[in-house]
């Protein structure tokens, strides 16, 4: 955007300081946009970075008052921006402050704008201030205005450095200059008296020790004879020194062997009257091979480092013993634990377990209570039990499990062998024509998950393992019964054997057998080929029912069957394809169907029974020969 007037610059560089700053982004991206900025902070103390999520123009809902002067009508949009639209909408939604000329009219408006940088909203009044600079200025379409003026401080700014560091030299000079002479009015400040600063009467005194030094020397044999014996001194004076160094020395340490001899005198004493009654050759025969193993000679010299080494060995066998024990009482204890709690599996199993060792401890301290509770076990001769609980089982629960399981066996053996029958039936029935084809009924094991799930869960019931593992295949006995008596609907579907298959219809050719096509389901067909496909199927269990063969079609005996409105929603070709099956089979058929179906089966019939219901309170039936079919209009 660009401001209209400048005047209003300052006061409108301030109201949108945070907005103009901010990027621009479209509401798909701001996820996105969010996450990056907070991987990537932005420099500055503290750090701010902004983003203004721009929806369409159309989403911006906002009430344009009569009221002109608004902020936003002080700044022109770029005509070309793509942002054009929605940002003049969010502005106008979202920054409805008036363009105000003074105080008074600012004090009218419930949101406003003086060009001096008073802000209002609402109760809230502001004054912005310290606008004026150009070099702060964000607003508008280009920047070289800015910059120009950002150029001419950084110059003014240089200039000032440099003067800055001119007089920084200058007043590092003077501080250099400053130290010396502080230094030298110190050095000065440490005489006390003029006497040390009296140089003409220190001159005086070194002539004098001249002159006397010259003396002496007149008098050379003296004075050698002097130095010499005053260096013979000195050496023997260094000598004596020595030795009285090295006597002290001495004296030390045989003072300091005498308090350890004393000390070791002392308590040896106590401890031979701690020893005082006892063996003392057992004990030499208990510690030989301690004594063998530090391997040094005993004496009275060593006694001291023998018994400490001997120490050493026994308090190392003696830690190691200890975690030896521990490492043994954890196991102890995590036995005895899994002992008390044997885990979700044998809690399951057994669940009068947990009552049994709820006041035991996995302790070590507690193991003779685990005692007890054995020795207990033992006296009611659980084996016994055992014996007899795998006699039951064997007499009681698995012969009817095995009972239970042959007859569902039996049943399925009953269902092939009927479907055996049922495709010896289709095999007479022409299903196709051209080519000529039957159907065949194919059957195989279901894959449904529940029942072989229990068809397992019988196998394993009544595979009993040889090393009398009871309680387990108690267990999935009971498994078994609990799940049959609790889940109705799971137990009619895994008993009945008909859901342990699956059916298939198998178009095959008359000629040679080979298979034409596969019926899984009924889904993919038409409804005219689903009806087909019934009446096909269904005639071969009415002639199974009957006992009906090809060879006996012609043979007088009972076939009645009954089809009632079966044609009301197949199309003729299908409904006369399932009359002549009927009449194929030779059937005995009575067709319940409305008067306007009657063409369909008017060839296969002799006899018309009219049914009228009058007044929907008396039916009346009358009987008509197929040839007076016309009376019926």
């Amino acid at each position: 955007v660009r401001v209209r007037d400048a005047a209003w610059r300052p006061a409108l560089e301030a109201l949108w300081r945070s907005l103009a700053l901010a990027i621009l982004v479209e509401p798909e991206h701001e996820a996105l946009v969010r996450a990056w900025i907070e991987k990537n902070p932005a420099p500055g103390v503290p750090p701010r970075q902004s983003f203004l999520v721009l929806r369409a123009a159309g989403e911006e809902q906002f009430f344009v008052a009569d009221q002109g002067n608004f902020v936003v009508d002080l700044v022109e949009f770029q005509k070309s921006g793509i942002w054009k639209e929605r940002l003049e909408a969010n502005l106008r939604k979202y920054w409805d402050f008036q363009a105000c000329a003074n105080l008074e009219e600012l004090a009218r408006s419930s949101r406003g704008l003086t060009r001096d940088g008073w802000v209002r909203d609402g109760r809230l009044w502001a004054f912005e201030s310290g606008w004026e600079d150009e070099a702060r200025f964000v607003l508008g379409w280009e920047n070289s205005a800015q910059r120009k003026t950002l150029a001419r401080k950084i110059e003014k700014l240089d200039a000032e450095i440099q003067r800055g560091e001119s007089s920084l030299a200058s007043l590092e000079e003077k501080r250099r200059n400053n130290e010396t002479r502080l230094l030298l009015l110190a050095q000065f400040l440490a005489f006390s008296s003029w006497v040390e600063l009296d140089v003409e009467r220190e001159n005086e005194e070194l002539k004098t020790l001249a002159g006397r030094r010259a003396e002496l020397a007149g008098d050379d044999e003296g004075l050698d004879r002097l130095q010499a014996q005053l260096a013979q001194l000195r050496l023997k004076l260094k000598d004596q020194s020595r030795e009285k160094d090295e006597l002290a020395a001495s004296l030390g340490r045989i003072r300091k062997s005498l308090e350890e001899f004393e000390a070791e005198e002392s308590q040896a004493k106590r401890i031979l009257m701690d020893f005082a009654g006892l063996d003392l050759e057992e004990g030499r025969r208990l510690l030989e091979p301690w004594l063998k193993q530090v391997n040094i000679l005993l004496d009275l010299g060593s006694l001291v480092k023998v018994r400490d080494e001997v120490a050493r060995a026994l308090g190392a066998e003696r830690k190691k013993t200890a975690e030896e024990l521990k490492q043994v009482e954890r196991e102890l204890e995590a036995s005895l634990q899994r002992y008390i709690n044997p885990g979700a599996e044998l809690s399951q199993r057994f669940p009068e377990w947990t009552g049994e060792t709820a006041g035991l401890m996995a302790k070590a301290d507690a193991l003779a209570e685990f005692r007890q509770l054995w020795d207990r076990i033992r006296r009611e001769d659980l084996p016994g039990h055992q014996k007899r609980f795998k006699d039951w089982l064997n007499q009681r629960l698995i012969e009817d499990i095995a009972d239970f399981r042959t007859s569902m066996e039996n049943h399925l053996r009953s269902i092939h062998e009927t479907v055996r029958e049922l495709n010896a039936s289709l095999k007479s029935i022409n299903y196709g024509t051209f080519p000529s084809t039957y159907i065949q009924l194919h059957v195989e094991e279901t894959k449904d998950v529940q029942v072989r799930d229990f068809r397992r869960m019988l196998k394993e019931a009544l595979s009993l393992d040889e090393d009398g593992d009871l309680e387990r295949a108690f267990h999935r006995i009971r498994t078994i019964i609990q799940s049959l008596s609790e889940n109705d609907a799971w137990r009619r579907r895994v008993t009945d054997a008909r859901h342990w298959l699956q059916f298939a219809a198998v178009e095959r050719f008359t000629e040679d057998g080979t298979q034409r096509q596969y019926y899984q389901d009924s889904q993919s067909l038409s409804g005219g080929e689903k009806a087909k496909l019934a009446y096909t199927i269904l005639a071969s269990a009415i002639a199974h029912q009957f006992g009906i063969r090809a060879t006996s079609a012609a043979s007088r005996s009972l076939r009645f069957a009954v089809v009632d409105e079966a044609f009301s929603k197949v199309d003729p070709e299908n409904s006369k394809f399932a009359m002549k099956l009927f009449e194929q089979m030779n059937l005995q058929l009575m067709v319940v169907t409305p008067l306007d179906k009657i063409n369909v089966v008017e060839d296969y019939i002799h006899t018309i029974h009219y049914v009228e219901n009058k007044q929907r309170k008396t039916s009346a039936v009358f009987d008509l020969a197929i040839q007076n079919k016309g009376d019926l209009v």
